[in-house]
C-alpha cells in the first residue's frame, strides 16, 4: 500500500488506496483520481508519493494555477503528513496513511475507483 485517503466528493465518502507515484487529480476523464464536486479543474493537482531518507513522504501540487488548500492554507505545493486536509474545488481528500512504496509501484496504473454512479456528472471546468 502506498497511501490512503478518505475523499468527501459532493454527498459521496469514499476510502481509497493509492498506489504509485504520481497520480492526477480532477475532473477530467484522464485523470487517475477524478472529482465530481463543482470547482474541481479537469486536471487541478499532482499528488506525488515516495520515499526519501527519513521515510516515505506524499505531496500536491495544483497545476495550471488552479487553486488547492491544505489545512486551510491556500498552497501552489505542499508537503502531507497522515491527517493533511486537501481541499479541491468542493471536494476534501483526507490522507489517513502514508506508507513505503512497493518495488512495483512506480509503474504507471490505470483509473482509480470514481465516483458512485449516482453522483453528479463532473462540473464543466477549464482546462488549466
Amino acid at each position: 500500500m502506498s497511501f490512503r485517503l478518505a475523499i468527501e466528493d459532493g454527498p459521496h465518502v469514499r476510502l481509497l488506496e493509492v498506489r504509485g507515484a504520481r497520480t492526477t487529480v480532477g475532473s477530467g476523464r484522464l485523470c487517475r483520481l477524478r472529482l465530481a464536486a463543482p470547482g474541481v479543474a479537469r486536471r487541478h493537482a499532482v499528488l506525488a508519493h515516495g520515499t526519501g531518507p527519513d521515510g516515505p513522504h506524499l505531496s500536491v501540487t495544483a497545476t495550471g494555477g488552479a487553486a488547492l488548500r491544505v489545512d486551510g492554507i491556500e498552497r501552489a505545493t505542499a508537503a502531507l503528513a497522515k491527517g493533511s486536509a486537501i481541499r479541491i474545488g468542493g471536494a476534501t481528500l483526507t490522507v489517513l496513511e502514508i506508507a513505503a512504496p512497493a518495488a512495483d509501484e512506480n509503474a504507471a496504473h490505470g483509473p482509480l475507483p470514481g465516483p458512485p454512479p449516482s453522483a453528479p456528472a463532473p462540473a464543466s471546468a477549464t482546462a488549466p
